[in-house]
């Protein structure tokens, strides 16, 4: 079921709250935000995301201040432009994380999605409580190997694409493991997406790619490679050309981040 929304306007930001109290808790957003700094999780010119600890639990708050770097410094124009005319990044990131739970799959509850603009040019927020549980990069599941990451890494992640999804950052940085209901619960999801028919399969492919160099970085050659095999045997793959050109595209990747 899709989770129930108020409007929410506070001082020129627009978007949703989860419910009456979580809007009133951020009903004055700009003071709020500056007595309650949090602690920096990442840091770029064109983003933060701070955990931040309020009376009704952790939060993370991503404040999205334009698609890239270079946009935002105007070395990137077209990135620029996009930014400035696209819809809100934060209510997209809402929507997907509707549709995930609505279709079974565990992500972080959204509660505010807003935009103020300056001007032209926009700024995004979302928040979404904690899910107290530790990445895939930082932690294995208890008792699994990488051999059974990779497994139930490719089974999930074709569950996700056949449910039409394609996730924004498919990397082990963005993925749980939920041992209560034994599924990936995924995180980051404001270029999370269901994309039309022509782009599915690209996007579907894009996120094997950001998989199988994640795991070759933190597992080897030998654990990406695995995570592919099983991957195309779920789907149905006729031939392993797919499989190695992923992972040839992998290993390059890695060799010019090690120059």
């Amino acid at each position: 079921m899709s989770q129930k929304s108020v409007t929410f306007h506070s001082h020129g930001w627009r978007g949703l709250a989860a419910d009456e109290e979580w809007a009133a808790l951020f009903s004055d957003l700009d003071r709020w935000l500056k007595r309650n700094p949090g602690e920096m999780v990442v840091h770029y010119d064109s983003r933060d995301v701070r955990r931040i600890q309020t009376p009704k639990g952790v939060v993370y708050l991503k404040d999205i201040r334009a698609l890239t770097d270079a946009g935002y410094h105007f070395r990137d124009i077209f990135s620029w432009c996009k930014w400035v005319f696209r819809r809100s990044r934060a209510r997209d990131a809402w929507e997907a994380s509707q549709d995930l739970a609505r279709k079974g799959f565990l992500c972080p509850k959204p509660l505010l999605a807003v935009r103020r603009r300056r001007g032209l040019v926009p700024r995004d927020l979302f928040i979404t409580q904690e899910l107290p549980l530790p990445n895939l990069w930082d932690a294995l599941p208890k008792g699994m190997t990488p051999t059974g990451l990779a497994e139930l890494l490719a089974l999930e992640i074709h569950r996700l694409h056949k449910a039409g999804f394609a996730h924004g950052d498919c990397i082990l940085r963005n993925l749980c493991y939920d041992e209560h209901t034994r599924r990936i619960a995924y995180l980051d999801n404001d270029r999370t997406w269901s994309p039309p028919p022509l782009v599915l399969q690209f996007q579907q492919q894009r996120n094997l790619a950001q998989m199988a160099y994640s795991l070759l970085k933190r597992f080897g050659e030998a654990t990406s490679l695995l995570f592919l095999e099983c991957y195309a045997k779920k789907a149905g793959w006729p031939d392993r050309h797919q499989i190695h050109a992923i992972q040839a595209g992998a290993i390059q990747r890695r060799n010019r981040k090690r120059h």
